[in-house]
């Protein structure tokens, strides 16, 4: 049952601030202009636009390559999953969090990244929740959009 906001709308995570590792301090501003939203690293274009590649074959071959800017977007944009992962899990315990679309293709690569990303925001009483990652489709969006306003009409 989707929890639908104030607005009649459901909520987004994707300008929940995420920030980086010490280890990474660049800061990202995603197209918003929000500083370290999960937007500047995690979308396709953001990873793009930070590896500097025009798609995301060439930016996983360049990382594959050892490309420091293009480890780094892939690297950026796991930290920032495993943020969202934590902070969804401090909010509503989850037990199964479900990650496809845009993100599928990092969290394969980067899985170990994502899940100590995530590890390290937990409250220390909070369990790491299931990922479950399915089939990505783009009519999955197609369906998801239809979803959504189905229910809005009735």
């Amino acid at each position: 049952q989707p929890m639908i906001g104030a607005h009649g709308r459901l909520g987004k995570i994707s300008h929940l601030p995420v920030g980086r590792s010490s280890e990474h301090p660049t800061v990202r501003t995603c197209a918003a202009g929000h500083r370290d939203c999960i937007s500047a690293y995690a979308t396709v274009p953001s990873i793009l636009r930070n590896a500097d590649r025009h798609s995301m074959a060439e930016v996983l071959r360049a990382a594959e390559e050892a490309d420091p800017q293009a480890a780094d977007a892939l690297h950026g944009a796991a930290e920032a999953l495993g943020a969202v992962v934590a902070a969804v899990t401090n909010l509503i315990d989850p037990e199964l969090i479900v990650i496809t679309g845009e993100s599928l293709e990092i969290v394969r690569s980067h899985r170990e990244e994502v899940e100590s990303a995530a590890r390290v925001r937990l409250d220390p009483e909070s369990a790491l929740p299931q990922i479950s990652m399915p089939p990505f489709a783009f009519t999955d969006y197609a369906w998801g959009a239809a979803v959504t306003s189905l229910h809005a009409t009735v």
